[in-house]
């Protein structure tokens, strides 16, 4: 816990507005932290005086509780969601509405390629653009072979582990987009890696030499 929050925490119990994951909170941390402790009974005194220098308590009249307890019950609300939220439960069984499709994550099957140690798994084909999106996946220690973007350009994004490409080591997060007409050296994952790949139905050609 930073300096910041024991003070607003503090400040909350010095005028009796901290709730009981506040309290819970905060008395484990003083009550394992001395310096914390020190701090905290420092800035609960001076925050207890100043409020009582600069603050006139006053009494709520008899029923205010009740009559705002009562106008909230006749305000109107929000009405509940047309459709709730799927569940864990329903997730797995409910299929998804017409124009849609869903590749469940425990579904996963990879499929080997010619390539050693290169295995795809793919998401979506779309022939009337002639693209398709893919996830590659490298075994730790192996070698995507060198290419050519002839049909159009390639997307890849690394979703995890590690992948050297064009001398440049990258790493989850990063993205490429190789043009068309690019020679692609050779990629190499030392621990191996999940990329999101988009690219023509068409390409690449590999030149495995």
């Amino acid at each position: 816990m930073n300096w910041t929050e024991l003070f607003e925490l503090a400040a909350l119990d010095a005028v009796g507005a901290l709730d009981t994951a506040g309290k819970a909170r905060l008395e484990h941390v003083v009550g394992h932290d001395a310096a914390a402790r020190a701090d905290w009974i420092a800035s609960r005194e001076a925050i207890a005086e100043y409020a009582a220098s600069t603050t006139t308590p006053s009494v709520p009249a008899p029923g205010t509780r009740e009559r705002l307890f009562a106008r909230i019950r006749t305000t109107p609300q929000l009405p509940p969601p047309r459709h709730p939220a799927p569940t864990a439960a329903t997730a797995a069984t409910d299929a998804p509405p017409p124009g849609f499709s869903l590749l469940a994550r425990g579904d996963e099957v990879w499929t080997p390629t010619a390539v050693p140690g290169f295995s795809v798994r793919v998401l979506s084909v779309n022939p009337a653009e002639k693209y398709r999106m893919l996830l590659g996946r490298l075994e730790p220690g192996t070698a995507f072979p060198r290419h050519r973007h002839v049909a159009g350009p390639e997307h890849l994004y690394l979703v995890s582990g590690d992948l050297v490409t064009e001398g440049i080591a990258m790493v989850p997060g990063d993205f490429v987009r190789a043009e068309p007409g690019t020679d692609h050296r050779t990629l190499f994952s030392p621990t191996g890696c999940v990329a999101l790949i988009v690219e023509p139905i068409d390409g690449p050609e590999f030149a495995m030499a």
